[in-house]
């Protein structure tokens, strides 16, 4: 018994040190120019990626001109269904994508300079403005529309869906007119309330004479908004606190109508910035990016680095926006987190990316401080728990795009510059250089949750050899096989190899002398338990 529990203690401590994430599946779409990936969300019984190409070849199979929005429809383990691409003849962008609410519809937000194609209308002769498209879950248009300025948008392009089935969008506005009913002078961030049929219901600014630029908000439980903002407010306008350094993070509530409810500023001598919000049974977290280490970030643990070297800074609030407590995360390079998720345990999970290879950030893949996807969480209190990287030899930024399939799993899509399979990527990239990205998109299995027991008494992995192999892999099977069959598929999901495994059989022999260089995967059911893991082929 002491043997056995001196086994789960060291089970469990290593499970705390090593990967906490295992990938399930992974794949790559692209073509052979920039194509980049920012959401993911469910769809049609697998997942739909959302974000823009500049590409017309690879997956790409049709383009309007410039750059289009595309989204990739994929099956539950990452096949390739369809891909669609929306706009004109001139630059489109898609940066988020969200089920309308309450409905299998989708809205598509983000900028356009087209005037034809699928753009139904532009009141502003071609200026880059917010384009929102309504889209079936098959991609068929509903309907669309842009607003905006006669002079266009300005950056910081942002939208979500609303409990009405309407939608808020978000951009930096720098013009009094069209769209825009407030101004207060040079930048300010700006929002318009649309119903579910693009109609506009009201619309909102937040500035001073300076620079400010809305980064991210949610729809709080009580039907109101919650806006985060970054910018050099002057006091004056209607933002009450005034910088005269860096970027601060501010934090404006409104309610349903669009109405001030309550504002805060955060931050120090240097610049800060708030990119994603969540809220909470009683207050809110916010994940912010800064470069300070006074103010409000006495105590947080800044990691340094100098200048455009941030930390993810997490903030714990209270519903009036006072922080309870907060604390920073990273290394001596950059680091930035969109996503969070609050975990059973009180904790919270944040996930990011990373340029470090110091500080808390540990095993990074990529080379000379590219930035790779960084994972960590943390308890109620901001404790770090874990963290753990996930990337290639190459640039992998991940930005809003992770959907969390379950309390385990999670489905992430990230812009990838990785060329070929080194460290956690396994594809091939589409492009041919690493100087552009391809959509990266994987599903990922929290190993902590996994059954003590089960780790314990079951192999997950099959033996394999030679590996890497020429002409033939020997796999050998676990003891009292019953018959099954064992799938071979390549890096895009096609099946490769289908082999017979009879009862009491030991091993089993892929004989892939005219199989071509790459990686591959198999994966088998025997006695109720999942073996996969790869092999690869180098001639």
């Amino acid at each position: 018994m002491k043997k056995v529990l001196l086994f789960l203690s060291l089970f469990l401590m290593l499970n705390s040190l090593f990967s906490q994430f295992q990938i399930n599946w992974q794949n790559c779409y692209g073509g052979s120019d920039t194509d980049r990936a920012f959401s993911i969300i469910p769809n049609n019984n697998g997942y739909l990626i959302i974000g823009y190409t500049a590409s017309n070849d690879g997956d790409i199979s049709y383009t309007h001109g410039g750059s289009d929005y595309w989204v990739v429809q994929v099956d539950s383990i990452g096949n390739l269904l369809w891909g669609k691409t929306f706009g004109g003849s001139l630059s489109e962008a898609l940066y988020h994508g969200f089920h309308v609410y309450n409905s299998t519809d989708i809205y598509l937000v983000g900028a356009s300079e087209s005037i034809d194609g699928d753009i139904s209308y532009d009141p502003y002769n071609g200026e880059a403005n917010l384009w929102v498209v309504r889209i079936t879950a098959d991609g068929d248009i509903i309907w669309d529309r842009k607003v905006g300025s006669p002079i266009g948008l300005i950056y910081h392009k942002y939208g979500i869906p609303t409990n009405d089935g309407g939608v808020v969008l978000a951009a930096q506005a720098d013009y009094l007119g069209g769209d825009i009913s407030t101004y207060y002078g040079a930048y300010d961030g700006w929002i318009i309330k649309l119903d579910e049929n693009g109609n506009t219901e009201w619309d909102f600014s937040l500035g001073s004479s300076y620079i400010e630029h809305i980064n991210t908000l949610i729809q709080t439980s009580d039907g109101g908004y919650l806006l985060a903002a970054g910018g050099l407010p002057q006091g004056d306008g209607n933002i009450l606190c005034e910088t005269t350094n860096e970027s601060d993070a501010i934090v404006f509530k409104l309610d349903a109508n669009g109405n001030e409810e309550w504002q805060q500023c955060y931050g120090g001598s240097e610049d800060d910035n708030i990119y994603a919000l969540l809220e909470l049974d009683n207050g809110y977290l916010y994940s912010a990016i800064t470069e300070s280490y006074d103010g409000d970030l006495v105590g947080a643990g800044f990691h340094g680095g100098g200048e455009n070297k941030y930390d993810i800074w997490i903030v714990r609030a209270d519903f009036e926006g006072n922080i309870i407590w907060s604390k920073c995360y990273g290394g001596t390079h950059s680091e930035s987190a969109y996503n969070l998720f609050k975990t059973t345990d009180g904790g919270f999970m944040i996930f990011g990316h990373t340029e470090s290879k110091n500080g808390d950030v540990s095993n990074n893949p990529s080379y000379a401080y590219s930035p790779s996807v960084w994972i960590f969480k943390i308890d109620s209190l901001g404790a770090l728990i874990w963290e753990q990287c996930i990337g290639g030899g190459g640039t992998d930024r991940l930005h809003e795009g992770v959907y969390r399939k379950n309390e385990n799993n999670f489905i992430l899509a990230v812009d990838s510059r990785t060329q070929s399979p080194s460290g956690d990527f396994e594809c091939v990239n589409e492009t041919g250089n690493d100087n552009r990205e391809d959509f990266w998109v994987f599903e990922i299995s929290d190993t902590t949750t996994v059954n003590i027991a089960e780790s314990i008494n079951h192999v997950h992995k099959l033996k394999a050899y030679p590996n890497p192999a020429q002409n033939y892999v020997v796999l050998e099977l676990p003891p009292n096989t019953k018959k099954s069959k064992l799938y071979i598929t390549n890096i895009y999901g096609e099946m490769i190899s289908e082999l017979q495994i009879l009862p009491q059989q030991s091993q089993l022999r892929w004989n892939c002398e005219n199989i071509l260089s790459g990686v591959y995967f198999y994966q088998t059911e025997i006695g109720g338990v999942v073996y996969r893991g790869k092999v690869l082929i180098n001639k």
